[in-house]
């Protein structure tokens, strides 16, 4: 008896993977091995034979209604055994784990699959394994797997892996697969080798991360952001300066801590936009305060991103320019890291802001590379010494920071302390420059700040 082939698994799969038989009468038994064929190169991988991504959901659908482990098993840096030792060798190392991770998987009740090109999952039933999922991974998988042969040649292998349980962590399929890869992703942050299990903290701060994410560039077009100063008093506490620091106050989100969202704005180079408008922001209030008579330099945080841009300084000046703010007025302030950065456009933004008026600033010096060498090649104009030396006052961090003092002074650089939260701390630390800090004041909202210079 003859048949046409009937296209019972995809027309996708028939036209990629059989196309030469599709509308050919073949006979019944041929077909029925065309589609054995089919199915077995779309449940299992070609290279280890093992069940591919495709039976990871029918595993779990079998499994349902019960509880299992599944642990996703992320080989480090593969790329690179590849490029080393080339493809083939690449393809061997992972034969020889899918042997190895089968047998040991063979003892227990579980199933190995190979989800994607260099990750492999453990799905294991619950009471299968002795003891702790932890201890069985660490102390009997990862042993196994962290070393193996290819042509008689030692690859030490390194992975990150991470657990999660079904039901008592994930609710379906999806939940569990986007679950354990933000758990591969903070493995992979601390490079830890020994397996994680789902920590719902860690996912907690993921959510909110991606909230944060999708949330940044449409705060900055509804005005959800604002500006706090904090004052910066000479020794007699008479407010001169005041550093601007964004507030984020979100409708769904809450309050967002700068920590939380300026790292991901650099990420996602919102940092730009959202630079421009702090800038924007504090040209506004400075123009009210020459209004009041108030002479006050404001400091503003500059990103390495920003200050990486071409036309920076350009776009800077037209929104100074647009609010009538004498230079002298602003002070742009940047991290130590941004010193590493491609100098030749770094020094050339810095020379042009400095021969328009405009004050640069290191902030937090003393915590990051803190190569006084920076110093002089840069050329800046004032010098924040971290926090950190203030909060151990003793005599030997008092030594270092009257050091600090000494190569700023003969550098021509005023000093600011930061940080300053007590009587005994604004006592030691005066006679070195600014103070600013919680001891006189903390960041203050506009009209808090305003009432405070009137006082």
């Amino acid at each position: 008896m003859e048949t046409t082939i009937v296209d019972e698994i995809g027309e996708y799969y028939l036209e990629n993977e059989l196309g030469i038989y599709k509308g050919k009468t073949i006979s019944k038994a041929v077909e029925q091995g065309i589609i054995q064929k089919i199915k077995y190169l779309l449940c299992y991988d070609q290279l280890t034979a093992l069940p591919n991504r495709q039976m990871f959901s029918v595993y779990c659908k079998q499994l349902k209604g019960n509880s299992f482990t599944a642990i996703l098993i992320d080989i480090a840096k593969f790329k690179q055994i590849n490029v080393v030792y080339g493809d083939k060798i690449g393809d061997l190392v992972l034969v020889d784990i899918a042997e190895r991770l089968s047998h040991i998987v063979s003892q227990v009740e579980g199933v190995v699959i190979r989800y994607s090109g260099n990750e492999f999952m453990l799905l294991l039933k619950e009471g299968s394994v002795s003891g702790t999922i932890e201890n069985f991974y660490n102390k009997k998988v990862l042993p196994l797997i962290s070393l193996v042969y290819s042509e008689q040649r030692p690859i030490y292998m390194q992975f990150n892996s991470v657990a999660i349980t079904y039901p008592n962590q994930s609710c379906n399929m999806d939940d569990m697969l986007t679950k354990m890869y933000v758990m591969i992703r903070e493995s992979k942050e601390r490079n830890v080798e020994e397996l994680l299990e789902f920590d719902p903290r860690v996912y907690e701060k993921y959510i909110r991360e991606e909230s944060i994410k999708n949330k940044l560039q449409a705060a900055i077009k509804a005005d959800e952001f604002i500006l706090f100063y904090q004052p910066i008093v000479d020794a007699n506490q008479k407010i001169c300066k005041a550093e601007a620091l964004i507030r984020w106050v979100n409708e769904e989100l809450g309050f967002v801590s700068p920590i939380d969202f300026i790292s991901i704005a650099e990420s996602t180079h919102i940092i730009v936009d959202l630079g421009y408008w702090i800038i924007e922001r504090a040209s506004k209030d400075l123009s009210y305060l020459f209004s009041r008579g108030e002479e006050v330099q404001i400091s503003i945080n500059i990103s390495p991103v920003q200050l990486m841009e071409d036309s920076f300084v350009e776009k800077a000046k037209h929104i100074l320019d647009k609010h009538n703010i004498d230079y002298k007025y602003i002070c742009f302030e940047i991290t130590e890291s941004i010193l590493l950065q491609e100098r030749g456009i770094v020094i050339n933004n810095i020379r042009k802001l400095q021969d328009m008026g405009i004050t640069m600033a290191l902030d937090d010096f003393g915590t990051g590379y803190s190569a006084f060498s920076y110093l002089k090649e840069y050329n800046l104009d004032i010098l924040k010494i971290d926090k950190a030396f203030v909060d151990d006052p003793s005599e030997k961090t008092v030594a270092v920071v009257q050091g600090m003092y000494q190569i700023a002074q003969a550098l021509d650089m005023q000093v600011i302390i930061e940080g300053v939260e007590t009587q005994d701390q604004f006592n030691k630390f005066k006679k070195f420059g600014l103070i600013q800090g919680y001891f006189f004041s903390k960041p203050l909202a506009w009209p808090d700040f305003i009432r405070k210079l009137g006082s």
